[in-house]
């Protein structure tokens, strides 16, 4: 009993240092289901993002619906490459 309760504790205690770091870092961080739904973002990504597209991020929302259609093929070209762990600066050709 004891060493599963001092296991679930170090465990809410290691989600809680993950979350504060994921919170208050100055990279903006958008995590993605495979359906391009979003399932969370920090701080820094939602103040971001609506700086520079007008729209504020909301979870459960499909990304593909908040960004200019022209610009759909290039994601879905894109998160596909992030998935097999490469970092990628999301930078679209239109704005080079």
């Amino acid at each position: 009993y004891f060493n599963k309760k001092a296991n679930h504790e170090a465990l809410l205690t290691s989600e809680a240092n993950m979350k504060s770091a994921f919170d208050n870092t100055e990279i903006g961080y958008l995590l993605l289901d495979r359906e391009y739904c979003v399932i969370s973002f920090n701080q820094t990504m939602l103040d971001e993002y609506a700086t520079l597209s007008g729209i504020k991020l909301k979870k459960g929302v499909n990304f593909l619906d908040l960004i200019l259609p022209e610009r759909i093929t290039y994601v879905k070209n894109y998160f596909p490459e992030t998935r097999h762990h490469r970092r990628l600066p999301l930078c679209y050709p239109d704005l080079q």
